[in-house]
């Protein structure tokens, strides 16, 4: 788990650690994003996050993300 002091975003869309894969929006409508973190705890990507191109991704609940209380 990594601790953030900010507020976890609910979409992958919106996350700072979030890196889009690729996005299609003409060819098949669809986008895919991979986690900056879960490079760093594993040493490379091994979690692709799929959706369709006019919908956000919900945050998948292997997120590593946690907030803290202070």
């Amino acid at each position: 788990m990594y601790k953030v002091p900010m507020e976890i975003p609910e979409y992958c869309d919106d996350c700072p650690f979030g890196m889009t894969k690729w996005s299609l929006p003409l060819t098949n409508n669809s986008k895919g994003y991979q986690c900056n973190v879960d490079f760093k705890i594993n040493g490379k990507y091994t979690k692709t996050i799929q959706g369709t191109f006019d919908e956000k991704i919900k945050k998948p609940e292997w997120c590593y993300l946690e907030e803290i209380e202070e």
